[in-house]
């Protein structure tokens, strides 16, 4: 049985995208850098599958020289699920000659470039680094911005995420400190300096085929400060249909523009009451966390289906769409706790009922939520009504007592 191979793996996509493999008559082989990286449920999913380490997955030679002691003809495709891992999979699919994702994804992962195609949809935007002098850019390009965020240019989870307002004497030193921190602490050495835009934040989830886009429908999400903790779809009607068909129309343009023919995206908003700011284009993957098991529960489909689709259409050149009528009102919680504290128990109500993935090991030290999306202890989706019913039921023990699940969530969420 020829392979396919995934590069590294994400929270709840491990089980599901090896099931999908082998739904599509392939055997799955997941390439990491090492199994100690991963915890939790995603630890024990990846376990069931066969896999293989290399050390550094950021580094091409080092997984060609892994993957090239298999047989030549014995791999089928080679793909990932993972932000910073697709433009290493388009170059180990190209260098070996095999099925892969779309080429355009190699350079669609730089936020300066996809701003650099739709300037009318973009946030004004720079690549920085520890050399760069800040000073002259916020009389420069960012002179009329209040606020600016600085971030890794590949990144994921909000790691190296911060804002600074322009009106702080020390912004200059502030910015540079935070850049020379991330270069110690995430390895990170590219970083984009971005116009701070206000507003809710949403994503359009969807996928393209033969250059024409495919919308699966709205993502609205919440924050308790950095950390995302809720996650509604669809959502939709919330908006205005001219504020969604705007954000429409910046996809569309990405894909246009830059030639982009098959491929998943997740690209990411900031919504007012009358326009639609790309932030994050993240294309050449399905979205992360739980909401992937979201979209499979809003079309009441298995999301090893939807997963099947993922990589038929990313890799495998499927021109198959996906029936979206119906879509039900689910929700996804990304839950922590308000206190630093050492995972010791999680304990279910008897009527549980909903996905539930576990990102940590039992007996971990976890931060506050607020930090960044690390905070997390698990993921939980389901149908709306039943998360809202089931969430506060669970039961964390720690060494500083029991909590029930902190997030953020309300009735109606806008």
């Amino acid at each position: 049985m020829k392979k396919i191979i995934l590069i590294e793996t994400s929270d709840v996509a491990t089980r599901y995208s090896a099931l999908a493999v082998l739904k599509l008559g392939f055997e799955p082989l997941f390439v990491i850098a090492s199994a100690r990286y991963y915890q939790g449920d995603t630890f024990t999913q990846l376990m069931e599958f066969p896999y293989l380490e290399c050390g550094d997955t950021t580094n091409v030679d080092a997984v060609l020289k892994l993957i090239g002691a298999l047989p030549k003809d014995s791999i089928e495709a080679i793909l990932s699920l993972v932000e910073t891992r697709i433009p290493i999979a388009v170059e180990l699919a190209s260098t070996l000659g095999v099925k892969g994702l779309d080429c355009a994804l190699a350079r669609l992962g730089g936020k300066e470039y996809v701003s650099s195609l739709i300037p009318e949809y973009s946030p004004i935007s720079m690549e920085v680094g520890e050399f760069s002098n800040f000073s002259m850019l916020v009389r420069g390009p960012f002179a009329h911005c209040k606020k600016v965020i600085v971030k890794p240019v590949r990144g994921s989870g909000a790691a190296g995420y911060a804002e600074f307002s322009l009106s702080d004497s020390e912004f200059n030193e502030k910015i540079l400190a935070h850049i020379q921190s991330c270069a110690l602490s995430l390895g990170a050495h590219e970083f984009i300096m971005q116009e701070y835009v206000d507003g809710e934040l949403i994503s359009l989830e969807g996928y393209a085929v033969a250059g024409q886009c495919h919308f699966l429908g709205v993502s609205l999400r919440r924050k308790i400060a950095n950390t995302e903790s809720v996650n509604y779809f669809p959502a939709s009607k919330y908006f205005t249909e001219e504020v969604i068909q705007r954000a429409k129309l910046a996809v569309e343009a990405i894909v246009l523009r830059s030639g982009l023919q098959q491929g998943y995206f997740h690209s990411e908003f900031k919504i007012g009451p009358k326009t639609a700011v790309l932030i994050d284009a993240n294309f050449g993957r399905v979205a992360g966390a739980a909401i992937s098991e979201q979209i499979a529960l809003s079309y009441q489909c298995d999301p090893v289906y939807l997963f099947k689709h993922v990589i038929e259409v990313g890799c495998l050149q499927s021109e198959a769409t996906l029936n979206v009528s119906s879509p039900i009102d689910t929700i996804s919680i990304f839950y922590g706790l308000p206190v630093q504290a050492r995972i010791n128990d999680i304990k279910f109500s008897l009527d549980w009922s909903l996905n539930h993935t576990r990102v940590l090991d039992i007996f971990t030290s976890v931060d506050p939520m607020g930090r960044d999306d690390w905070g997390w202890i698990a993921l939980v989706s389901g149908r709306a009504q039943d998360v809202r019913r089931q969430i506060d039921g669970l039961r964390i023990v720690t060494d500083k007592g029991t909590y029930t699940p902190f997030y953020i969530d309300s009735s109606e969420p806008l």
